[in-house]
């Protein structure tokens, strides 16, 4: 991808960016230039995260901000008449209350946008070992990548299909298996960024090996993650492949490799097919599991075009709507018991297996039935802007999002010099403790569990590149 080719992508967002702002403004009840800094500084993050010193953990918050915050808003106001698929609390639809929660967006965006630039000015970054991060090949033998090919393989099969038949770890459901020994935990982590952790491993090898991505892996990396998205009975197939697919890129470009357009134009075609393939899939069994055969969507005695056209009426609302941001900060920002009480309350919420969450009994009234989350788990999330507006103090929360930045950059920080430089495992890890970022909220004390499970996947990384050095007299071509 030359350079030419990037601005023209950015031009054709600038211009997307504009023609949405004039629609939106002309329909926004509030005051207009509320609505216009909301746009500049959302959209000013998101650039700023394609910036040449980013890292990695600033692209993918600035496309969750965007998506959850500035797209789903703006569309709504512009094309729906400001209405909202999730329950906004106490928000009065008036011109003010939309200006208070925009304003509280304003101030987290601000003080995201303003560590990023003192980060830039303090020159905290390894944008200049990046230059030389692929300088020094490493000869590994063919034969032991192919045998660690087929070992990837191999677990690939055996975790997703043990998973789907016994539903040790699926989204919104109860497991159905507890394994002994925390092996449920293994499982969760193997299918959330496990796997694809080992993806960016092979794949930073490629390069060090030859010199250039292999198209071989990151097919693979896409069919780990298609059975991994199908397995969980979740629809993020899209999060973790465009990590290590942007992680890759960046690869390429620091090592000043030329990508065969060609392959790329088929990773891309086998990319869209399995995404498209994942949703349809995952809705067509998620619609069975969550309603069952007599309540379901997808009728089972009905035709082919008709059970595609049931799944593809609830997909397409999803590219809008299934992003977390607006209407949390919406509901908490109109909430009329905001305060310490809340936020202390909020962060001593237990996990349950079913039922629903605080914010959806407190804050919100449930969309969810109280006979659908007697055996499922059903929750609206907030998102982290509006969690750590529960206080009710701008102050708090743009001191929270200094913290909350700072410790995205450490961990992305310790990513790259633990990996030896492995930008792909960055780019995953940043994409991972984003998403947490975007879908904060729910048993918020609970984030030491991904806290520790993305340490434990950075030192487990650390361990193996170790060892493999030491056998490097049986792994190298000397």
């Amino acid at each position: 991808m030359n350079l030419s080719l990037v601005a023209l992508f950015r031009i054709i967002f600038l211009v997307f960016v504009a023609i949405i702002f004039c629609i939106t403004l002309n329909a926004y009840v509030g005051k207009w230039y509320i609505y216009t800094i909301f746009t500049i500084l959302i959209n000013g993050f998101v650039l700023f995260g394609f910036r040449e010193k980013k890292f990695f953990f600033e692209t993918f918050l600035g496309i969750f901000i965007w998506l959850g915050y500035w797209l789903k808003f703006s569309c709504r106001v512009a094309f729906y008449e400001g209405s909202f698929v999730d329950p906004v609390g106490q928000f009065s639809f008036q011109g003010e209350a939309y200006d208070r929660a925009l304003t509280v967006i304003i101030c987290s965006v601000f003080a995201l946008l303003l560590s990023s630039y003192v980060r830039d000015r303090l020159q905290f970054n390894y944008s200049n070992k990046k230059k030389s991060s692929n300088s020094q090949k490493i000869p590994i033998k063919t034969q032991y990548l192919k045998i660690g090919w087929i070992l990837f393989f191999l677990l690939i099969v055996i975790i997703t299909y043990t998973n789907f038949k016994f539903g040790i770890y699926q989204r919104g459901v109860p497991p159905r298996t507890l394994l002994p020994l925390g092996l449920n935990g293994v499982y969760t982590w193997l299918l959330l960024f496990g796997m694809a952790s080992i993806s960016s491993v092979f794949l930073n090898y490629e390069f060090k090996k030859n010199g250039k991505p292999s198209y071989i892996v990151f097919f693979l990396a896409i069919f780990e993650t298609f059975l991994s998205s199908i397995s969980m009975l979740s629809r993020g197939f899209v999060l973790n492949i465009t990590a290590l697919g942007l992680g890759t890129y960046e690869e390429a470009k620091n090592a000043k490799i030329q990508i065969n357009i060609r392959k790329l134009i088929l990773i891309f075609i086998g990319f869209l097919f399995a995404f498209c393939l994942s949703v349809f899939a995952t809705n067509y069994i998620r619609s069975d599991v969550f309603h069952g055969p007599e309540e379901s969507m997808v009728k089972w005695e009905a035709s082919v075009l008709q059970k595609v056209q049931a799944v593809a009426k609830s997909t397409t609302v999803l590219f809008v709507d299934r992003w977390v941001g607006i209407e949390g900060v919406m509901a908490a920002s109109s909430y009329d018991k905001l305060g310490w009480d809340l936020w202390k309350t909020a962060w001593k919420e237990k996990f349950y297996n079913t039922g629903t969450s605080f914010y959806d009994l407190t804050l919100i009234q449930t969309p969810y039935e109280a006979t659908r989350v007697i055996d499922h788990h059903f929750i609206t999330l907030p998102g982290f802007i509006a969690f750590f507006f529960y206080p009710g103090s701008y102050i708090f929360l743009f001191c929270s999002m200094l913290i909350l930045y700072i410790l995205g950059i450490v961990l992305e920080w310790l990513a790259y010099n633990l990996s030896g430089g492995n930008l792909i495992l960055c780019s995953l890890l940043a994409q991972v403790w984003a998403y947490r970022y975007a879908h904060f909220g729910y048993v918020p004390k609970q984030t030491y569990l991904l806290f520790g499970s993305v340490l434990f996947n950075i030192f487990l990384v650390f361990i193996v590149i170790n060892f493999i050095k030491k056998r490097k007299s049986i792994l190298y071509d000397y």
